[in-house]
């Protein structure tokens, strides 16, 4: 399990996380949150978008 930090995109990712359950903190420009490598391809996977989103591990 690794800690990400996104700033881009965060309307539609916090959707992704509340739809799949993870719990995530978000300040107002950043969400952080912490999952497995397997779960970020699969997010990857299900939104073309966040293919570009750089997921900053923390």
């Amino acid at each position: 399990m690794k800690t990400y930090r996104v700033a881009k995109c965060t309307q539609r990712l916090a959707s992704y996380l509340v739809a799949t359950c993870k719990p995530f903190q978000f300040d107002g420009t950043v969400i952080e949150f912490t999952a497995t490598e397997r779960y970020i391809r699969a997010l990857k996977a299900d939104d073309p978008k966040f293919e570009k989103i750089e997921f900053v591990e923390v």
